[in-house]
């Protein structure tokens, strides 16, 4: 035995950590002589394992939209709140969101890294939908990290929807769409929110290859008391047209997704915008499929019935004449369709199709 109070033996403290998990470890050493008075002693040991830790600007997301609409992206930030860097990783449990980017690294909030929740709810039903977004380190001591998300998706109410179908030389507003001819189901957006519609359009022509747009032909109102004027004037460009140059072309917009329930307007205009026919011209104008409506077209234009009329497209700039149409109920399919054709009963030698329109829903 060693004797003496100034005799020590010095011992050395190893620290296996490796499968540690991060925090305030705790743990006792014990010494021990059976021959000692003072038999045993402890030595008390705090050990702290630092580590990565996720913090997260929000714990929650919460985000409204019409039916039929792609809900607004969204944000939120991720940065290392602890020690090390932060390497994680982002995943969804629901199919109609989706984070981007799905992954980061971070070393402190300084290099907090921004990521964007993309929302693809356009066919989502009525209701309240949740998810929720897991951030995920396993280096990380508060591994992982979640945040829920509410999505509540509504009835559509009432839009103005705004199109210019030939915008190739076109500045408009916006939430104006730009979809022409071509289009196929291609949904209409709210002109003041920008809110994808349920509403969507479909065009056509007849007979096949009978497509003759021109960016640069045409041109804007002048007359500010013109329904066309007041109507289009300071959102939709109406530079660019569709030259119909047989009487037996035609255009035509189909209206889909419309809800029974609900009552819509519709307004059309073109304009060539050459004083060198005035009066000429003519694009007879027609709605079809819808089960009912009120003809309200400008005044001055030739009425054939209480679903067609034309007027002069090839100098409509002083007119300002629209084809109108309200109270319109669509039709069992929820669809209706407007018909533009060259009127040849009038002077001239090629019509316009439609180039701009738009389409207000009502409450009945």
């Amino acid at each position: 035995m060693i004797g003496g109070s100034l005799d020590r033996n010095t011992h050395d403290v190893s620290f296996e950590t490796d499968n540690l998990t991060g925090g305030i470890h705790e743990a006792t050493i014990t010494v021990f002589d059976p021959c000692a008075l003072n038999s045993p002693q402890t030595i008390d040991v705090h050990l702290e394992v630092l580590t990565p830790e996720i913090a997260l600007s929000t714990a929650n997301l919460t985000s409204n939209v019409s039916e039929g609409g792609n809900a607004p992206e969204q944000t939120f930030k991720v940065w290392n709140s602890g020690t090390e860097t932060l390497n994680y990783s982002i995943a969804s449990d629901a199919n109609w969101l989706s984070v981007f980017p799905d992954s980061g690294s971070s070393a402190d909030y300084q290099t907090s890294q921004s990521h964007t929740v993309i929302y693809d709810s356009d066919r989502l039903a009525l209701g309240e939908h949740h998810a929720t977004i897991t951030i995920t380190d396993s280096n990380a001591q508060n591994d992982p990290q979640t945040i829920s998300v509410t999505l509540t998706i509504s009835e559509q109410g009432t839009f103005v929807a705004y199109n210019d179908l030939n915008s190739t030389n076109s500045i408009n507003s916006p939430y104006v769409t730009e979809y022409d001819y071509s289009a196929t189901n291609e949904r209409l957006k709210d002109v003041i929110t920008g809110e994808d519609l349920f509403v969507t359009i479909t065009g056509s022509v007849s007979p096949a290859g009978s497509y003759d747009p021109y960016g640069s032909n045409g041109g804007n109102f002048t007359n500010v008391n013109s329904d066309a004027y007041e109507i289009f004037d300071g959102l939709v460009d109406l530079t660019g047209v569709f030259e119909l140059d047989e009487p037996n072309w035609s255009h035509v917009l189909t209206f889909n997704n419309l809800e029974p329930d609900m009552k819509y307007t519709i307004s059309l205009t073109a304009n060539r915008d050459n004083s060198n026919y005035i009066d000429q011209r003519f694009t007879m104008v027609t709605i079809e499929g819808a089960q009912s409506y009120r003809n309200v077209s400008s005044t001055g234009v030739v009425v054939h019935s209480e679903a067609s009329i034309s007027f002069s497209t090839g100098y409509n700039t002083i007119n300002g004449f629209v084809a109108k149409w309200t109270d319109i109920s669509p039709g069992p399919d929820g669809s209706f369709s407007i018909v533009s054709a060259w009127d040849d009963n009038y002077p001239g030698t090629k019509g316009y199709a439609m180039s701009a329109f738009r389409l207000e829903s009502h409450n009945q």
